[in-house]
């Protein structure tokens, strides 16, 4: 959207309209890499777990917080020192490629890490190990400080979180608890876990709430339309819930994601799994 009327603005007011748009609390878009290492010389066999963070490496696709901040930057002066203010404030974390040079500023994230939200999106052939098995690698002091961070709810099977309870309780879902504290065991600062769900037709609600649609009394267009606007439905009502009690807040160059509070979804789909 155009301001014309910028160039007339006091110093002091552009400052504060791009510190305004810095999305801060904000959202960043990590990739987790979990490589599982045997060492058969070892006796007995010995296994250990390389553990690399990184930012998403597609620049067309990724939407982190981060990203957007430092396009912001480059627009004028008041926009670079309301990035600079963000880049070097007692909070930064900078989190580099593995591999890559800290000094590429162009490469590496900066996160406020008591504000912002890490969503992590596990890769890697490896499954989640228990915390006295501690990962290795030059990415601790990540692992340490970070104190918000989020995965992707999904109900397809993730090999990352194989069930380890006994008789395997947790085989039909697509996260085991015991394995996912294992996951939160590796942040030693951590202050918040969140999942991060899409809402769509197949989890807006519970089976059995929604009418039957057939080829005799509706057309494709009329269920689909009938699931938008549920769909629509509930995320007002989280996004009002969240504005009124004040919930967590937190926005990437493409969505805002709010806070939900478990009493509050008792009625969608994937409450039971999670």
């Amino acid at each position: 959207m155009a301001f014309p009327q910028y160039q007339n603005v006091p110093n002091e007011l552009k400052l504060a309209i791009w510190e305004e748009a810095t999305m801060s609390p904000g959202m960043h878009h990590f990739k987790m890499c979990l490589t599982r290492v045997y060492d058969m010389l070892a006796p007995p066999l010995y296994m250990y777990q390389t553990v690399k963070i990184e930012p998403a490496k597609n620049t067309l696709h990724d939407s982190s917080a981060w990203r957007g901040r430092l396009n912001m930057s480059m627009s004028d002066l008041w926009a670079c020192l309301s990035f600079l203010k963000l880049k070097y404030g007692r909070s930064t974390l900078r989190v580099c490629p593995a591999g890559k040079s800290k000094d590429l500023a162009d490469k590496h994230a900066t996160i406020d890490r008591d504000n912002d939200l890490v969503c992590l999106e596990l890769t890697g052939d490896g499954t989640v190990l228990p915390p006295y098995i501690w990962p290795t690698g030059d990415q601790n002091d990540v692992l340490k400080k970070l104190r918000r961070i989020a995965i992707p709810y999904s109900t397809n099977a993730n090999h990352q979180f194989h069930c380890e309870c006994v008789m395997f309780l947790h085989r039909n879902y697509t996260h085991c608890g015991m394995t996912l504290s294992y996951l939160i065991g590796y942040f030693g600062h951590l202050e918040q876990f969140f999942f991060v769900v899409k809402l769509d037709k197949d989890n807006t609600y519970t089976t059995g709430s929604a009418p039957r649609f057939s080829k005799k009394n509706c057309d494709a267009d009329t269920a689909a339309e009938w699931h938008q606007k549920r769909t629509t439905r509930a995320l007002n009502r989280f996004r009002d819930i969240a504005v009124r009690e004040e919930l967590a807040r937190f926005e990437d160059m493409r969505h805002t994601y709010y806070e939900v509070r478990e009493s509050d979804t008792q009625d969608l789909a994937f409450f039971r799994q999670i």
